[in-house]
């Protein structure tokens, strides 16, 4: 479902072909679906986010599910605590945090990696230079997220994922489809900008070899705790 919302909210700006290729969805599953009437559920939701949106654009993004609950409550809405949190969750809104308070001598943050393109986005070739990056698109359903992988020689699409959350898995299937589609050599530069997901947060740039044992490395590196190939 997610994916089909996806590209019904993006089909004016690109091609429903290559939507439905990156949404992993087949063009008449897509357009069987498109077809089909909103069941009544689905009308009493997307009403019911309209009035969460409002409360929580009044609240200044402050509010969290249960305060929005108790708005709708008294607002004379009868509704379940957990749908108004599922559909406040799902379209991303996310209410303020009270942000955590770090004591020195216990601070595990990760020193970023160095800048080892020097702001240099071109490359005299394939696969010397790969640029990374999460996108993310609201739908009406909720948000989703794209991790795409981008080759600086020809900027071509080289690997991507797709998913509902950012998270590791999301990032490590974009590299692995794009270490499988191309082979590079052992002198690929891989960047990103520091993020929240997986090895991001723990380092921002890698040399990548295109062997097996690499791509099983890369595994191991975004799943441990560690820091993963700090620098080439």
């Amino acid at each position: 479902m997610i994916g089909f919302r996806f590209v019904h909210d993006h089909q004016a700006e690109h091609r429903v072909t290559d939507l439905c290729r990156v949404a992993g969805v087949s063009r008449s599953s897509f357009y069987a679906w498109s077809k089909r009437p909103p069941s009544p559920q689905r009308v009493a939701n997307d009403e019911l986010l309209v009035k969460i949106r409002q409360i929580h654009e009044d609240s200044r993004c402050t509010y969290g599910a249960p305060r929005v609950w108790g708005q709708l409550r008294r607002g004379g809405d009868r509704v379940g605590r957990h749908r108004v949190a599922r559909l406040k969750r799902q379209d991303g809104l996310v209410g303020a945090h009270a942000r955590k308070k770090w004591r020195k001598g216990n601070d595990t943050r990760r020193v970023p990696a160095p800048d080892l393109l020097q702001r240099d986005f071109t490359a005299e070739r394939s696969d010397l230079r790969w640029v990374a990056d999460i996108s993310e698109f609201r739908c009406v359903d909720g948000k989703l997220f794209l991790a795409g992988i981008r080759d600086l020689h020809d900027h071509s699409l080289v690997g991507w994922s797709m998913g509902q959350r950012q998270t590791t898995d999301l990032v490590v299937a974009a590299l692995v489809m794009a270490l499988g589609r191309r082979e590079p050599s052992d002198h690929l530069l891989h960047h990103a900008d520091h993020g929240c997901q997986g090895g991001f947060n723990r380092s921002s740039q890698h040399c990548l070899g295109g062997s097996v044992g690499a791509r099983r490395a890369l595994r191991r590196g975004f799943a441990s705790r560690g820091s993963f190939g700090a620098g080439c």
